[in-house]
């Protein structure tokens, strides 16, 4: 399994963060604002990447680290900046073993949550 890192610069404005540049290298955990994001595994592009976790970042913030609502905010943001049907799972201790459309998929933690984006195979 490769680890990623993505460098990302955010700029907060009006309570959502906004990609301002990201780059990426070999390392396992970021930090956002004191908190650690550790990517698991990446298979998305580096934007892509970069944008999902900027927003999930900001729906943590915003939903005060609410699961459903995180997700579901998750869910509705990759739908309509990616196209197609996206799946989130987000939570504190789950399992999953899915079958997902190569290129499409992303897991990391942050707070105490772990956040899983893909698309499945149709």
């Amino acid at each position: 399994m490769l680890f990623f890192k993505l460098i990302l610069t955010l700029s907060i404005i009006e309570s959502s963060y906004v990609l301002i540049n990201c780059a990426s290298i070999d390392v396992s955990s970021i930090t956002i604002d004191g908190q650690e994001i550790v990517i698991y595994e990446d298979e998305m592009t580096t934007e892509m990447s970069a944008r999902t976790v900027g927003h999930a970042v900001a729906s943590f913030e915003k939903f005060g680290g609410d699961s459903g609502k995180v997700a579901e905010s998750l869910k509705t943001f990759m739908t309509k900046e990616f196209n197609s049907t996206w799946e989130v799972i987000v939570g504190k201790q789950f399992d999953a073993k899915i079958t997902h459309l190569k290129g499409t998929y992303i897991g990391f933690s942050y707070l105490d949550h772990m956040v899983v984006v893909m698309r499945l195979l149709s």
